[in-house]
């Protein structure tokens, strides 16, 4: 679905507003690492690089057992975001 919405928000830029919803499910053991992660780099700014990236990435973390929130924070980090 990634490639779909960016294609949609490209066609449609400046003429719809696009929202962003986390939705993070129990099951998925990484899912509300990486809305907190998401939503940390948004809140400085940083939404759209590290919503790409998870996106990009999510075959190395999304089946993973085992918690990839040190993943997360070095990505933050490279980006530059604070991290108190």
């Amino acid at each position: 679905m990634y490639t779909f919405y960016e294609e949609l928000r490209k066609e449609y830029a400046g003429k719809v507003r696009f929202v962003a919803r986390y939705f993070p499910i129990p099951s998925h053991i990484n899912a509300m690492n990486a809305a907190l992660a998401v939503e940390a780099a948004a809140q400085q700014g940083y939404f759209e690089q590290m919503y790409k990236m998870m996106y990009e990435t999510q075959t190395q973390w999304a089946e993973q057992q085992e918690s990839k929130a040190e993943l997360f924070r070095s990505w933050a980090e490279q980006m530059g975001l604070y991290m108190a």
